[in-house]
């Protein structure tokens, strides 16, 4: 008990010092480990907050999958495609579409590549996606591609396009 007490106190400096308070009514306490459903009451009841459900879930991604099965990344790979389907590329000129990939999807990917590694596969996939967003390819039809797709990745100062390797 004297630990949740010791934490209690290390949190209300942590209020003083940056001025910023805590919410204990949005926070939840989970337990990790050891099944203590005794200890977890009194952390509840000590801070004031509700015991946090299973599965938990950080960044969007449920805390003890695999993440290096494909399925696992579906979530990213949804993400992107709907935020590259809200764009409408036939109004976009190709500098425009380099701009979008290169700040909305790359930063999508350093969000979710904070936590775990990329699998190979997956950063095809995402390779694919950005390509057929730059070049105006739909799901059916194909576009003849202006430069290689090695040429997209080479560095602005290279005579590149500049786009940042997933």
């Amino acid at each position: 008990m004297e630990y949740i007490l010791t934490a209690k106190r290390v949190l209300h400096c942590f209020e003083l010092g940056s001025e910023l308070k805590v919410n204990f009514h949005k926070s939840r306490v989970a337990q990790v480990g050891i099944d203590r459903v005794r200890e977890s009451s009194s952390w509840v009841t000590t801070f004031k907050c509700k015991q946090a459900s299973r599965p938990i879930s950080y960044l969007g991604f449920l805390l003890g999958s695999r993440p290096w099965s494909k399925n696992f990344w579906n979530l990213l790979v949804s993400k992107i495609e709907k935020r590259l389907a809200h764009w409408k590329r036939k109004f976009l000129l190709k500098s425009g579409g380099l701009v979008l990939i290169n700040s909305v999807i790359s930063s999508i990917l350093i969000y979710f590549l904070s936590v775990f590694k990329l699998p190979i596969g997956v950063a095809h996939l995402i390779e694919k996606l950005q390509g057929s967003f730059l070049w105006g390819d739909g799901v059916l039809k194909r576009k003849l591609h202006s430069v290689s797709w090695g040429e997209v990745f080479k560095r602005k100062a290279n005579e590149g396009f500049g786009i940042r390797i997933s």
